[in-house]
Order: structure tokens, then sequence, then C-alpha cells
């Protein structure tokens, strides 16, 4: 690439992420944004079915460090992943994160732990744009795009690639 293909790529990146408000005419996204290791991140509300506290998480002997342990859903066991780990970050013993449980084609399929439940908002999905080439190449296979939320950016992640932890995370 050029540099000057390179500056109408910033340019035009600019130009998206400058945006405040979307059409009411535009497709939009709902998304549940939530903060880990003082990053934000979001998935599309189809695939979360509940946010919840656990009573308890019980470790499974053997698992790679992103899975904490287990949990009992109202007599589902669901495994719990830390979503830090499983994203590279830095893991944390967070005992105040909740769990978000995805649910994909209407299955539960694992809770993911985060920090903090920051709220729900509908996206324009216009405003998502893919992840940028400088991103950790771990964060890059589990993100679908990037958005901006007030002053902050967001990165979008992929439900169905979050359940895909790797012993080395």
């Amino acid at each position: 690439m050029t540099d000057k293909e390179i500056q109408q790529i910033l340019h035009d990146r600019a130009t998206r992420l400058a945006r405040t408000e979307a059409s009411e005419h535009e497709e939009q996204m709902r998304i549940i944004v939530f903060g880990l290791n003082g990053e934000r991140y979001g998935l599309d509300i189809e695939n979360v079915v509940e946010i919840f506290t656990p009573e308890k998480i019980t470790p499974v002997p053997g698992s790679p460090a992103a899975i904490m342990g287990v949990t009992n859903l109202r007599g589902d066991i669901v495994t719990v992943i830390n979503l830090g780990s499983a994203l590279g970050l830095s893991l944390t013993k967070n005992d105040t994160g909740r769990p978000v449980i995805l649910g994909i084609n209407g299955a539960i399929t694992a809770g993911l732990l985060v920090d903090e439940i920051l709220g729900i908002w509908d996206i324009a999905t216009s405003t998502i744009d893919p992840p940028l080439n400088t991103i950790d190449k771990v964060k890059a296979e589990h993100l679908t795009g990037e958005f901006k939320l007030a002053d902050d950016l967001v990165g979008l992640l992929k439900a169905s690639n979050l359940l895909e932890v790797r012993e080395n995370a």
C-alpha cells in the first residue's frame, strides 16, 4: 500500500468514527457493551441469553487457564470462560465479575465472565468498521468490527469464536 492509500483509509475511518447519531432509517444492531480490563467490548444481544451472578463457580481440573470452571444455572451446567484470558488480556481473578450467558441457535453454550456491564445500545451497522490491522492477532480473530460509543472505541466480538478456548489462553 502506498502512503496515499493508507491516508485515504485512515481519513475514511475517521469520518465514520466521527458520526454521532444514526439515521432512523439505517439498519441497527442491539449490542450489550461491557468493560473488561479497562477496555470496552460488545456482543450482539441476539447471542445473549441472560446476565446473572452465580452462587459458585467450581474449577475444573486440567482445563485451560481461560476456563474458570462450571456453574449451575437453574439446573443447566454452564462453562464459565474468563473472557480477558480468552482475548489475551491479563488473567484476572475478578470476584465481582458477572457471566454473560451466550446462546447460539437457541441453546445455552457458555458464560463469559466480564468486569462490568455498561449497558445496551442500538448501533447503526454502517458505523461498525472492520478491526484495525494493528490489533493483536489473538484479539483480532475474536472481533467482527469496532464502533465508537461516546468517547470510547468498542470492539464487537464474534460470539461463536469466543467458544473456541485454546490451551495457551
